[in-house]
């Protein structure tokens, strides 16, 4: 490929190649050529040629740097880069390809990397060279790997904002705003609020104004140092506190960041201001990300058939069917088991909640070895341990004893050790009903919705948190302002994790009224672009205009907010002059969405129906709702209708594009088929989880967290 001598000059100085490096361009172009060839070690060698025909030229050290890094000799490309920002602080290429550096280096802080992004985003202006857009990508890309969400998402936007026509950077991030791990609050974090009218004097709102320009362009730095002089000068003002905590958190300061919401929480702004800001300071909290051990204790006998059979006699022990694993350098046990807290009563279909057993740990059976004798292995959580101990040892008759502990690196660890972490907030609600394999679906709806009211209303608040000093909920809730609004700030978050994927009946809002704590308002500000994601699921929309309403959907569409998607669909649907017309929202569509995101089956059949109606008298095909269908009979257990349906559509839609492979693949995302086409093995029971999973044929094990059922992907296919 031939240089264009009126094209950007790639040394970094901005100027076209004539008027910059011309000399060069024959040696660029070669360069270039290696490059793209992957021949690096040549690449290398032809610039150490030119560099004593040319010395101190920018474009060689830039390249010679980079291909040093690549090859794994840092420290001669730190020389190089150190040497040109000395000579040349001005030059963007420098800075990103120190960015990239700091980037391949593990002894190097990633806040780091940010810090010389940012001076490679000052010194390119308004032009932005090919390796500093290569650097915004990277820090995002690396932000998304270190769970850093604040500066994953503003530095996808800068990206767009720089090469708005790059479908891989729009795919990235679609997904990241459709990411069910990644909270609403934080997908609400991509640019600076606005100033209230006459939040600010003159000269103090228009400061303001230049800095949320100068953040949206990317530059963060200044724009930071400035919100830090202008708190000091308008400590009262909501919109400075709040732009202070988001350029903090793309910044990666996330102690700086969580200092600047809970300085915004204490403000005086309406109580669900503040409960946001308190919210987002938590998550943002690494100190607050309080966790709890997974830990494997070992128990060994002298005969593992009989205390086995003896386990299993007690109705405290349910063993697993199914192909058993090793993990890691350790051999397979023979098999695993599930400890219960009690046995399971005699009508199980009819048993009150408080009399269904729970699975509190689970057992792995492993034979003799050499050097070690035969055992059985207990994996809980650590505050549940104690419980699971005693109840193994008790249901045991003696045939137990608990090995051991040896860490001595020659070994395999035995006796104790820890094998895992889970969050507070997952341990507290990790109890799982144990139901037989023939419980009607909807009566393990019911038996989830139990669980999770008992947990929420009964277990959680009277238990003691590190985020509230110590305190119980109920105890906070009677505390100071501060006390109020961080416990209300971890009952938000607690229901927001509850929406990640599904619509679910949820007593959120008793628990606040138990709390004494007040209900979650709808938004208040008339503009639609200002309103709080996590508020629209509050709002009543029949007061909407069409415009509004249909910016308020796609926007919770966009960010996948399940429970604003229903609330705002609803009315959506409820308008005939949005569903019809050459411009309209496609009724099917809707339903079909709204069918996904509810977890109680019944409803969404109810939603799939309706879906189905609007696709028939649109003259569309409805294979996508009998596959839909067909996904929620099966894992409802109604064999009978799965069949009669599965028919159907070998039938009506086996000829239509995509159909039977949608069909296998709905078989085995249900378990019933395997990837090479064979049927699977029959369902183990049910495990009712806190979280709303009804699992089968799946080993619990404690990490497990409770997210409810769904994905990230449609179960509804459309055809071709």
């Amino acid at each position: 490929m031939a240089i264009d001598l009126y094209s950007i000059c790639p040394c970094g100085t901005g100027k076209k190649i004539k008027f910059c490096c011309r000399d060069l361009a024959p040696e660029i172009e070669k360069i270039e050529r290696l490059l793209e060839a992957d021949q690096r070690h040549a690449c290398l060698e032809h610039i150490e040629q030119l560099e004593k025909k040319f010395p101190q030229r920018s474009y060689l050290e830039m390249r010679k740097a980079s291909l040093l890094r690549q090859l794994g000799k840092a420290a001669e490309a730190d020389s190089i880069l150190k040497e040109l920002v000395h000579r040349d602080a001005s030059n963007p290429v420098v800075w990103a390809e120190a960015v990239f550096l700091v980037l391949d280096r593990e002894d190097q802080e990633f806040r780091v990397a940010i810090e010389l992004l940012q001076r490679a985003i000052d010194a390119a202006g308004d032009k932005t060279p090919r390796e500093v857009l290569e650097a915004i990508a990277l820090v995002s890309q690396y932000a998304h790997t270190l769970g850093m969400p604040l500066v994953c998402l503003k530095h996808m936007l800068l990206y767009l904002d720089r090469d708005p026509e790059n479908q891989n950077a729009f795919v990235a991030l679609l997904r990241f705003q459709q990411s069910p791990q990644v909270s609403a609050l934080l997908k609400d974090t991509g640019a600076l609020p606005s100033l209230a009218e006459g939040e600010l004097p003159a000269e103090q709102a228009r400061i303001f104004e230049a800095v949320a320009a100068d953040a949206s362009l990317g530059r963060i730095r200044p724009a930071e140092r400035q919100l830090t002089e202008l708190s000091e000068q308008a400590p009262k003002s909501p919109a400075v506190w709040k732009a202070l905590g988001l350029v903090r958190g793309w910044l990666g300061d996330n102690p700086a960041a969580v200092d600047a919401f809970r300085r915004l929480s204490t403000l005086d702004i309406p109580f669900d201001d503040a409960v946001e800001a308190e919210a987002l300071a938590q998550l943002l909290d690494e100190d607050e990300s309080e966790t709890i051990d997974i830990v494997e204790l070992n128990f060994v006998t002298d005969d593992l058939d009989q205390a086995r059979k003896q386990l299993e006699d007690s109705q405290h022990v349910h063993e697993l069917s199914g192909e058993v694993t090793a993990a890691g350098d350790e051999p397979p046990p023979r098999s695993l088991a599930l400890l219960l807290d009690r046995a399971m009563p005699k009508d199980a279909q009819s048993a009150p909640y408080e009399e269904l057993p729970s699975v509190i740990a689970r057992l792995a059976y492993f034979g003799k070895q050499v050097d070690r004798a035969a055992r059985v292995g207990l994996i809980a959580h650590e505050d549940s341990l104690e419980e699971a101990k005693r109840r193994l040892l008790e249901i045991s008759g003696g045939m137990l004893t608990e090995e051991p502990t040896s860490d001595d690196e020659q070994d395999p660890p035995r006796g104790r050790r820890v094998v895992g972490q889970v969050s507070v907030y997952a341990a507290q609600f990790a109890e799982r009903k144990f139901l037989p394999e023939d419980t009607p679906a909807d009566r393990r709806y019911d038996i989830i919705q139990d669980d999770r009211r008992h947990k929420l209303l009964e277990v959680w608040p009277q238990g003691k948190l590190p985020p509230l000093s110590g305190k119980t909920p109920s105890e906070a809730a009677k505390g100071t302002a501060e006390d109020r609004i961080r416990l209300a700030g971890m009952v938000l978050n607690m229901e927001l994790t509850s929406q990640r994927e599904t619509v679910s009946a949820n007593s959120f809002d008793e628990l606040r009224q138990q709390l004494e704590l007040p209900a979650v308002h709808a938004p208040e500000n008339t503009h639609v672009e200002d309103w709080s994601l996590v508020r629209l699921s509050r709002l009543d929309p029949t007061g909407l205009s069409d415009e509004d309403l249909l910016l308020a959907f796609t926007r919770a569409g966009t960010n996948r907010y399940p429970a604003a998607i229903v609330n705002l669909g609803q009315e959506v649907l409820s308008r005939p002059e949005l569903i019809s017309g050459e411009n309209a929202i496609s009724p099917e569509e809707v339903c079909g969405q709204i069918a996904e995101l509810h977890e109680d089956t019944r409803l969404a059949l109810e939603w799939n129906e309706r879906a189905r109606e609007f696709s028939l008298k649109a003259g569309v095909s409805n294979a996508g709702n009998d596959l839909f269908e067909l996904y929620v009979r099966l894992n409802r257990g109604e064999a009978d209708n799965a069949v009669e349906l599965l028919q159907h559509l070998m039938d009506e839609h086996g000829d239509e594009p995509g159909v039977r492979n949608a069909v296998a693949k709905v078989l085995q995302e249900t378990g019933l088929m395997n990837p090479d086409g064979t049927m699977a093995r029959s369902k183990e029971p049910a495990i009712v989880t806190a979280g709303g999973e009804s699992e089968a044929g799946k080993i619990w094990t404690p990490d497990e967290a409770t997210a409810t059922t769904g994905g990230t992907e449609s179960k509804i296919w459309v055809p071709d």
